[in-house]
C-alpha cells in the first residue's frame, strides 16, 4: 500500500475502495492521512480474531448451504445482487448498470481473461496518466523517447520491460501448443 501498487486482486479492490473515500495509496498515504496505517492493521488484527471464531461458529450451516444446488445458490446470489444495486439509490439504473457489468465478467470468465488485471489497469490508470502529464510538462522540448534512452535507468527498464514481454509471450505460447 505505501508503494500504491497492489499485490493482488484482493489489494487492488480495497485500494479502489479507499480512493472512492479520498485516501490515496501511495508514498505519501501516511502524510496525507495520518494514523491511517496503524488503524487498518488494527482493523486487520481484530477482523482475523472475530473470523476466527465466526469460521468455526458457522461450519455447519454453512456445509448445508454450500450442499444446495448450484443453480438454486447462483439465482439466490443474483437476486441478492439486484436487492443490493436497488437499495443503494432507490435506482433502476443501478441495477441495469449491476446486470450489464454481470454480462461483462461472464464474458470476461469466458474468454479467460483475469480480471484482476482490469482492476488493477483501473488502479494504477490514473496515477500513470498524472505522471505521464507530469513528465511531458517538465521535458516539453524533448522526446520522450530520448529521455528514456539517455538515462541508465530508463534504458534498464526498457530492457526489463521487453524480456518481460518476451518471456510472458513464450509461456503463452508454451501453453497453448501443450
Amino acid at each position: 500500500m505505501t508503494l500504491g501498487i497492489p499485490g493482488s486482486a484482493a489489494v487492488a479492490a480495497f485500494m479502489a475502495a479507499m480512493a472512492l473515500h479520498g485516501i490515496h495509496s501511495g508514498p505519501l498515504i501516511e502524510r496525507n492521512n495520518p494514523g491511517i496505517l496503524p488503524f487498518i492493521y488494527g482493523v486487520l488484527f481484530v477482523t482475523n480474531i472475530f473470523m476466527y471464531v465466526g469460521g468455526f461458529a458457522l461450519i455447519k450451516p454453512s456445509v448445508k448451504f454450500f450442499s444446495t444446488p448450484k443453480g438454486l445458490l447462483f439465482a439466490a446470489i443474483g437476486l441478492v445482487c439486484v436487492i443490493g444495486a436497488y437499495s443503494g439509490s432507490l435506482s433502476m439504473f443501478d441495477v441495469y448498470v449491476t446486470a450489464i457489468f454481470g454480462i461483462f465478467g461472464l464474458l470476461l470468465r469466458k474468454a479467460d481473461i483475469p480480471v484482476g488485471s482490469l482492476v488493477l489497469g483501473v488502479i494504477l490508470g490514473g496515477m500513470v496518466d498524472t505522471n505521464f502529464r507530469r513528465t511531458m510538462v517538465i521535458y516539453e522540448n524533448r522526446a520522450v523517447w530520448n529521455l528514456l534512452i539517455d538515462r541508465p535507468i530508463g534504458t534498464v527498464i526498457i530492457i526489463v520491460i521487453i524480456i518481460t514481454f518476451v518471456i510472458g509471450f513464450r509461456k503463452t505460447k508454451t501453453l497453448a501448443e501443450g
